[in-house]
Parts: C-alpha cells; sequence; structure tokens
C-alpha cells in the first residue's frame, strides 16, 4: 500500500510498522487485507486494561494471554503470519492516559521491527462515527 492508497508511512508489501491514516478502520483493514495481511480491528480503549483486552480478542490470542504488556509481547511474538492491528479510537488512551499510551506504543513499534511482520495502523473514525 502506497501512500496513495491512504496509508502514509506503512511501506507497502510485507514490511512492518507503525503509521496513521484518515481512513476509518473498516477501510484501513479492507486495504491490508486486499494486500494479504491478517487482520485484527480494535475499537476504543480508553483504559490499558480495555486496550489489552480488545486486542486480545482483535487477534484471537490463547485463553492463556495474560492481558499485561508483557503477554501481549509473548503473543505478538507468537504471530507468524503477516499481521496487521487496526485500531480506531487509539486517542482515547492517548489523552485519558498518555503514560500508558507511551507505554503501549513502544512495545508494538519494537515488535512491528522484530520477527514476522507486523504493522499497527492508527485509523481516524470517520466522522459523525460514535464509539462505544
Amino acid at each position: 500500500m502506497s501512500d496513495a492508497d491512504g496509508l502514509p508511512g506503512r511501506p507497502s508489501g510485507r514490511a512492518g510498522g507503525v503509521a496513521r491514516t484518515a481512513l476509518g478502520a473498516d477501510d484501513a483493514a479492507a486495504r491490508l487485507r486486499d494486500e494479504g495481511w491478517s487482520v485484527g480491528v480494535v475499537r476504543g480503549g480508553a483504559t490499558t486494561a480495555a486496550f489489552l483486552d480488545a486486542v486480545g480478542t482483535a487477534l484471537d490470542f490463547p485463553d492463556r494471554y495474560g492481558r499485561n504488556l508483557d503477554a501481549l509481547w509473548d503473543c505478538l511474538g507468537d504471530v507468524a503470519v503477516a499481521t496487521a492491528l487496526v485500531w480506531e479510537g487509539w486517542q482515547e488512551l492517548a489523552v485519558g492516559a498518555p503514560d500508558a499510551w507511551a507505554d503501549a506504543m513502544s512495545l508494538l513499534r519494537e515488535r512491528a521491527g522484530d520477527g514476522a511482520p507486523f504493522c499497527v495502523v492508527l485509523a481516524d473514525a470517520p466522522p459523525g462515527r460514535v464509539r462505544s
């Protein structure tokens, strides 16, 4: 996907990374799936616990997932196929709990540069969309 495709900052092909897009989560996820990525979508996540729970659900982590940053790192390390995490509503954690946001993004950035292709796309909600 190139910048023209709506996901600036994310290299095309199977390179990982973290990018922000003006696309909504559904559109971003569809474009990534068209490229062959396995995609999990997170909506919201105003607290660390809510974010961790949503990621575990979106990426279908096993029951042993402990819903903490160490467990997130371990489960992301087990991902063996090109996987994208599309996060709509990320602003809730970034504004409401900036330290937790920094910790989560540090982990996600590190994972995006290590192992099987993994990318994070921070999607902006379309105008008028209400997140629950």
